[in-house]
């Protein structure tokens, strides 16, 4: 139906279809934002009422149906940032003079430069380990050498951590592995590597602790999503002639206290101690401040330095999910102080032909089970990213954490492609 000049009149052709297209197209764009125009096309074509003319059966378009016809995609959840990234999938290093091999990890939601002490973990079998070299390489192409080839070391295996100066480099981007075996007789196997970013959230001023008074030392904490962790990391580093007569305290953005060191009988010495703190109903950003007081006089001392870690573990290891069976995947995490708390974060990025077929639970390092999703739902083949809630609460925290994926149908299969462990 088209306007005139008198009243309304029938007309029919391409000028008059092609804007009840355009518009309905842009209402299902609207709609489904994620849908390419193809999906869409293909979309009001078969959510069409059938129309008989001359002979032909069309569909007329249908807004409303087409609208209907499919169920929003949920938002996928953001993966939270990660200071320790790992890569567990096996990587042959072939014997000279094959060429050099690299494993990948991909690093994001970190602001800047990557630090002077970022650290690489590596775990590779090989026969007379002085054949293999080892560097990493950035994701601006800078090149940092872990470690020379030696002849006179000929021990087997490299299990080894490196620290590097990567502060030139952007710290967001693919970096990379390389291992190169230098000389002929001898391959091996890369088993795991982990890339590790140090807590930047750091006071590194020496600053004097006041006899009979308090000393407040503030460290500004950015680029942290939600509530703090649990536990949350602090370090202290302080020599005083008698440390009993010390009380520690954290204050949180939201002026939250956590009391790390009552007064007691220490003798003098140098505290460098590790806390442990539940702050999970605490904001993560903002300025948080360590008040180092001294009880008694005839005591001196100073605060060296102190830091905040937010512990969070990432295996970006690919995982095949296998019809009728299941996959695990995994992160140590290591030299923790505190225990767990009932807000553990894991996020999990699984892709498989029919959702509904996975029960998915996360495996604590004491062995207990905690449901993440159980089978059934959603009906359809997908992608799922999203982050789980875990109670885990007094549980020891230092340990391996597991993802299982179980496929309990048949007939469908998919992929683990990420996990992430943040406490």
């Amino acid at each position: 139906i088209s306007s005139v000049l008198n009243g309304y009149d029938s007309k029919s052709g391409t000028s008059m279809a092609a804007p009840h297209v355009t518009g309905a197209l842009a209402v299902l764009k609207q709609t489904y934002p994620t849908e390419g125009i193809d999906s869409l096309v293909t979309l009001l074509a078969t959510s069409g009422t059938p129309v008989t003319e001359n002979g032909v059966t069309t569909p007329r378009i249908d807004v409303g149906k087409a609208v209907a016809a499919i169920e929003p995609k949920p938002e996928a959840d953001k993966k939270p940032r990660a200071f320790q990234v790992d890569n567990d999938k096996d990587v042959a290093i072939p014997d000279a003079p094959g060429a050099a091999v690299t494993s990948p990890v991909t690093v994001s939601e970190y602001p800047g430069n990557a630090p002077k002490n970022l650290k690489a973990y590596v775990n590779i079998t090989h026969a007379y380990r002085g054949d293999v070299k080892l560097e990493l390489l950035a994701p601006n192409g800078t090149t940092h050498l872990l470690k020379s080839p030696s002849v006179s070391d000929g021990a087997d295996d490299v299990i080894a951590e490196f620290t590097v100066d990567a502060s030139a480099s952007p710290a967001n981007g693919e970096w990379k592995l390389r291992m190169t075996d230098t000389d002929d007789g001898d391959a091996g196997t890369l088993t795991t590597w982990s890339l590790i970013f140090p807590t930047p959230f750091e006071q590194t001023t020496s600053q004097a602790i006041p006899e009979t008074g308090t000393l407040t030392s503030t460290v500004n904490v950015s680029g942290i999503d939600g509530n703090a962790a649990g536990p949350l990391q602090v370090y202290t580093n302080i020599t005083h002639t008698r440390i009993g007569d010390l009380r520690l305290v954290l204050q949180s953005p939201d002026g939250t206290s956590y009391t790390l060191k009552p007064y007691g009988s220490e003798a003098g010495g140098t505290l460098q101690t590790t806390y442990g703190v539940d702050a999970t109903d605490v904001v993560a950003n903002g300025t948080w401040t360590l008040k180092v007081t001294d009880s008694t006089t005839g005591s001196t001392g100073t605060l060296k330095g102190w830091s905040l870690g937010f512990p969070s573990y990432e295996n970006q290891t690919v995982k095949a999910v296998p019809d009728k069976n299941y996959t695990e995947i995994w992160t140590k995490a290591s030299g923790l102080s505190g225990v767990g708390s009932d807000k553990l974060q894991v996020f999990v990025h699984v892709e498989h032909e029919f959702l509904a077929d996975l029960k998915i639970h996360l495996i604590a390092p004491d062995g207990s089970m905690h449901l993440l999703k159980n089978n059934g739902s959603p009906g359809k083949a997908g992608i799922l990213k999203k982050v789980y809630t875990v109670d885990v609460t007094d549980l020891p925290v230092n340990g391996w954490w597991k993802l299982r994926v179980d496929d309990v149908g048949t007939g469908d299969t998919g992929t683990v492609n990420n996990f992430v462990v943040r406490f």
